[in-house]
Formats: C-alpha cells, sequence, structure tokens
C-alpha cells in the first residue's frame, strides 16, 4: 500500500448502498486499551469487540463499510475533500490479475468511472466540485497517464506524470520525470492540455500535496550519503523551497497539507530527529510532537491527525489540543488498517485487511458521531 496506502475500473455510472455494522456500544475503555492489554493475532483474537469507540468529547466512531458495486468487492479509497467527496479505486478480485477502477463515493453511494477502452485506472483525490484526479493504465502496461473526471467524465492531462492532489480552484499537483529528474508538476482544470513545471531545488522532489489557498508541500530525496537525505518543501507554483528552520540532522517529510494545518514526520525546527521518527503537526506558526509511537499520515482543516500506531497497524485519530489518542474500532476478521483522509467533521476513512498479504482492503468510514 505504498506510502502506507494503496494502488489499484470499466463499467460506468455504478451505484451502492451504504452498509452499516452493527454499532454496539463501547465505553471509553475501548478506545484507550494499552498495548500490554491488547490480544495478540497469535491468539487469535480480536482487538476489539465491538466496531465503535469513544473520544474525549463523549464522540462516538462507528465502523461502516463503504458502498461497492456487486462486482467490485474490494475498495481502497485514497483521497477526499474533507466533505463529502472521497476518491479511490475497486478491484473485482482477490489478486493482481484482476481489473481495477477509479472510483468516487459521495453521500453514501459509489460511482465507477470511465477509462478509455476500458483500461485500469485509479482515483486518487477529488475536490469538492466533485472532480477526481488519478490514472489510466497505458496500452501496453508500462506506464499510467494523468487523468481528471470532470461529472464522470475522463479527460488526460498533457503529458506523463502522477497527480495527487486537487484543491477547490481546481489545481491539480504531481510529481513527473522531467530531464531524467523527479520534478513538482501542476495542471489546471480549466487547461488540462498544459502541464507546468514548479521550480525548486537540484533534486529529485516527491509532492505530497495543496491546500485551497495553492501552499503546496513536498518532499526532496538529497544525494546519497549527503545530510539530510530527505527534507521538506513548502512553496506555491511559483516555485517550492527548503521549509525555513528545519533541521539538517535526520529527514523531514511532510505528508498532507489542510488549511492552515500541515502533518509530518521526523525532524521539525527546534527538533532534530538523527533517526527520523517521530510525528509532528505545524499550525501555520508553530509545530507540535504527536505522541509517540503514533505515525500521524492525514489530518483535517481543526488540526485531527489519523494514522495508524507503529507497533500495531491499528488506525487512530489524536485529538487537537490534548494529544489524546483513540484506536479506531477494527472487527474480528481484519487485523490491520490505514488512514486515507480525515473528514472536517471529525469522520475518518480508510481500509482494513487481515494480516495475509494477499488480502485485499475493504473500503471503511469510522464515522464521528456526537
Amino acid at each position: 500500500m505504498g506510502d502506507t496506502r494503496r494502488a489499484r475500473l470499466r463499467r460506468p455510472m455504478v451505484a451502492g448502498a451504504l452498509l452499516l455494522t452493527a454499532a454496539c456500544s463501547a465505553g471509553p475503555g475501548a478506545a484507550t486499551t494499552s498495548p500490554s492489554a491488547r490480544p495478540s493475532p497469535a491468539a487469535g483474537a480480536s482487538p476489539f469487540a465491538t466496531p465503535s469507540a469513544q473520544d474525549g468529547q463523549g464522540c462516538r466512531y462507528v465502523r461502516e463499510r463503504l458502498a461497492v458495486p456487486a462486482r467490485f468487492p474490494h475498495a481502497s479509497p485514497e483521497g477526499g475533500d474533507g466533505g463529502e467527496w472521497i476518491a479511490g479505486t475497486v478491484d473485482d478480485t482477490t489478486d493482481d490479475a484482476g481489473d481495477w477502477y477509479p472510483a468516487v463515493w459521495h453521500r453514501g453511494r459509489v460511482q465507477v468511472l470511465r477509462t478509455p477502452g476500458g483500461r485500469r485506472g485509479r482515483g486518487v483525490d477529488v475536490n469538492s466540485a466533485g472532480v477526481v484526479v488519478g490514472q489510466v493504465r497505458n496500452p501496453d502496461l508500462k506506464f499510467d497517464h494523468a487523468y481528471l473526471w470532470r461529472d464522470g467524465r475522463p479527460v488526460r492531462l498533457q503529458g506523463r506524470g502522477k497527480p495527487v492532489a486537487i484543491n477547490d480552484s481546481g489545481l491539480v499537483v504531481g510529481t513527473a520525470r522531467v530531464d531524467g529528474h523527479r520534478r513538482a508538476v501542476y495542471w489546471r482544470v480549466d487547461d488540462p492540455g498544459t502541464r507546468h513545471v514548479v521550480p525548486g531545488p537540484d533534486a529529485d522532489v516527491t509532492v505530497r500535496g495543496v491546500d485551497d489557498s495553492g501552499r503546496i508541500v513536498a518532499t526532496a530525496s538529497a544525494p546519497v550519503d549527503v545530510e539530510p537525505g530527505r527534507y521538506a518543501l513548502i512553496g506555491t507554483v511559483e516555485g517550492l523551497r527548503r521549509w525555513p528552520g528545519m533541521p539538517t540532522v535526520g529527514r523531514s517529510e511532510p505528508y498532507e497539507v489542510r488549511g492552515r494545518y500541515v502533518v509530518g514526520h521526523g525532524s521539525y525546527p527546534g527538533h532534530p530527529s538523527p533517526d527520523s521518527t517521530g510525528t509532528w503537526l505545524w499550525d501555520g506558526v508553530t509545530f507540535a510532537a504527536l505522541p509517540a509511537g503514533v505515525d500521524g499520515w492525514r489530518v483535517n482543516a481543526h488540526g485531527l491527525v489519523a494514522g495508524t500506531e507503529d507497533y500495531s497497524e491499528f488506525a487512530v485519530v489524536v485529538e487537537p489540543g490534548t494529544n489524546r489518542v483513540v484506536e479506531l474500532p477494527l472487527d474480528e476478521a481484519r487485523w490491520t488498517a490505514y488512514v486515507s483522509t480525515v473528514l472536517d467533521d471529525g469522520s475518518v476513512v480508510g481500509g482494513v485487511r487481515g494480516w495475509d498479504s494477499d488480502d485485499k482492503s475493504t473500503g471503511v468510514q469510522w464515522r464521528r458521531t456526537c
């Protein structure tokens, strides 16, 4: 699931109903189980007895399964607008020989997006207008083309590249190989036939995201044996620069920007991390460390971080202000989880799977209700 996440369609406009698991009540203790008290998978026990958990404000996280069409039993959500839209991929088999296609979820319904010639593809992000960005497999299977879907119709983005995010103004950002190096690139929804290269350092760059103001975060890879191995970049389409004040010891990698918040890993100003561990949260002014043992990957516009526990791969959220960790419920058959996006209402979207590496992802939403 690269980047702690996934990859992975034909038959357009297929919809399905949202399936809700039994919402048994769990007290606050379900959210604060200690690692030592947690049963081990080898013992055949489930880490959670119920499909819900409670946070520090008395709100409850209830696990729901994302809708999937009958033909595509597996879903891998990847990104969202923070509100009602989720983008990702659906898959029709239990192995890599099957077909996978881009999909979009809206208000509990799923639509499988058309691809040219019915080729495989994946959706990676969507904005509040429902415009999806992703990739479609080239006929010779050697690489993927960048695409967007507007009103369900596929539009090819000029040039090769991998789009990773789209904001509400229609700015699409991603990464492409340019003159032998990996560079930050962007397209615009109203001009898909032009790919632009973002000025930046003389290094391989991996774009992580863009917010609605046009602020881009990315990671640069330094040459081998040069410290730090990877370092954080921030900027706009006018140019990316090294994040001011970041230590030169250890790696520093931002993973998502949403509103005024950025979540990342490794070193941050005033706190070098030689072993590149730990998660930090930036609120536009200051940096704060998240609790040890939490790998934060996603953040919403209110600073709620979602990720996994690094010793267990259980999905968790970290409440802003208190740093309280809430473990999100799994089920008897699914022991590992990943997170794809955090909605602004505090709900979390991601996937669960079993210990078997061949087990396909089941898309879920941990809905927060108060």
